[in-house]
């Protein structure tokens, strides 16, 4: 090694002499073969930099399924304003080098291209260590690698998006929507941007500029990884929270069966238990599950109503939190079980509603919306109402992405109150006589899996 550094170092004070030479030379010629001296001079210095000296921004794209308890990563792809590079390595950190594009440099003299290089070479190696501290969960320390790259390239897109990534990792997601609106501003049709703008926008509440930038996110990648996450925002966005779709769901709510509570059962009385001592609980939940109950009863226009007592043994409806999520299921965050008898008539329900004690991934507030849309999910079924086929309603059977989280909707309201108003004969519920036992039964904890259903995956 010692060796080829005395041998490099060496050629480059040769080429160096060399061409000092031959500028000193061009003084004396006539002014016709001056200018041919110097351009030959400064033309051997650009082709040494150039071709010693060339890197390329590597980095990894951050992919956000909602629900899942980690980011997915997939390859690094085409880098705004740069050559196309390879798929980025974790076990090296290896990309392959910067170069300059065609024509995009011919007025730089050769020192300013050769400090634009230095400059975007140490960019990169920052760069490159930000992305294989954030693979190793280092947060903090992948945006120090991240913000220094950005001290040598400002508008380094890939730097901004690192950036984002651990920003939305610590939930500071107005400081993520402004990094990645940087990379947006080097790249404005790279799907991963615009999928990470929109679920910045969507966790902001700002629904107007999350549909722009889910439709934008299809538009650039109609099949990719996130396609399915960003359809079902844009739906329920435009029908939940910007605006109510019409009609009703009654028939997809009662297609494996009819049951409802009686008038004369009304107010139902409904018993919460606390438990302070229950791992991720917080009397605010108590409060979400009575303002759920509340909603649920304006929403039926009277049809029905409630009574809160603090007595079970009293209570139609009685319901309750665990902390261990295997007692609802292997994803559930919420159960309801039925006692129904005369084959369509409910006599008592039971809700069990998840903690969320594993969701590091959400804020305090973001946890309590979680609950609230879960709490009114699982009322929905102890009211009657199985589950819907639109990712807008309320009974669909998957929990909606984090931000948005809607309230009843007219669609849910016009449902329940189509349920309570439907007169119902024996044709209605005749299919649900043989599990009943001849038209009276209990459900077993299975048998109320099937008909009335879960809420959704976390």
């Amino acid at each position: 090694m010692a060796k080829m550094a005395f041998f490099e170092k060496l050629f480059w004070r040769s080429l160096g002499s060399l061409c000092l030479s031959i500028m000193t030379l061009t003084v004396s010629m006539p002014p016709a073969h001056a200018s041919y001296g110097l351009s030959l001079g400064l033309g051997i210095v650009r082709v040494a930099v150039s071709s010693t000296r060339t890197y390329q921004y590597g980095r990894r794209y951050g992919r956000f399924n909602y629900g899942a308890t980690s980011n997915q990563y997939g390859n690094a792809g085409d880098c705004s304003g740069y050559q196309s590079s390879p798929a980025y390595d974790l076990s090296t950190g290896a990309c392959a080098p910067f170069q300059f594009q065609q024509n995009s440099n011919e007025n730089l003299d050769a020192r300013s291209r050769s400090a634009i290089v230095k400059r975007r070479n140490l960019a990169v190696t920052a760069c490159n260590k930000g992305n294989r501290l954030w693979e190793q969960h280092e947060a903090d320390r992948a945006q120090k690698e991240f913000s220094e790259a950005l001290k040598y390239d400002p508008d380094m897109p890939e730097a901004h998006y690192g950036l984002a990534l651990v920003y939305m990792d610590k939930l500071a997601y107005a400081e993520c929507l402004a990094e990645v609106e940087q990379s947006l501003a080097k790249d404005k049709k790279d799907a991963d941007y615009l999928f990470m703008a929109g679920h910045a926008c969507a966790r902001l509440h700002k629904y107007s500029e999350a549909r722009r930038y889910f439709k934008r996110y299809l538009t650039a990648s109609a099949n990719g990884v996130n396609a399915d996450i960003a359809r079902e925002s844009v739906a329920i966005i435009e029908n939940s929270l910007l605006d109510n779709a019409e009609g009703d769901y009654l028939s997809d709510a009662t297609n494996t069966r009819l049951a409802r509570w009686e008038s004369s059962q009304m107010p139902l009385k409904v018993f919460i238990k606390e438990d302070d001592t229950m791992d991720g609980y917080t009397s605010e939940y108590k409060t979400v599950l009575k303002e759920a109950f509340e909603q649920w009863q304006s929403a039926s226009r009277g049809k029905v109503s409630f009574e809160f007592t603090d007595k079970a043994e009293n209570a139609q409806i009685t319901c309750g939190w665990t902390d261990d999520q295997s007692k609802l299921g292997s994803q559930e965050l919420g159960l309801t079980g039925t006692t129904i008898i005369d084959s369509h008539r409910i006599e008592a329900a039971n809700i069990q509603l998840f903690t969320l004690c594993d969701r590091k991934d959400v804020t305090a507030e973001e946890r309590i919306a979680k609950m609230k849309e879960v709490s009114l999910h699982e009322i929905g079924h102890a009211l009657g109402l199985g589950h819907s086929q639109q990712v807008y309603d309320i009974m669909y059977f998957r929990t909606c992405p984090e931000g948005l989280e809607f309230p009843l909707t007219e669609r849910d309201s016009n449902t329940v109150v189509a349920l309570y108003s439907k007169q119902i004969r024996m044709s209605d519920t005749s299919a649900m006589e043989t599990d009943l036992n001849a038209g009276r039964g209990k459900w077993s904890s299975s048998l109320a899996e099937v008909q009335m259903g879960q809420s959704g995956n976390p």
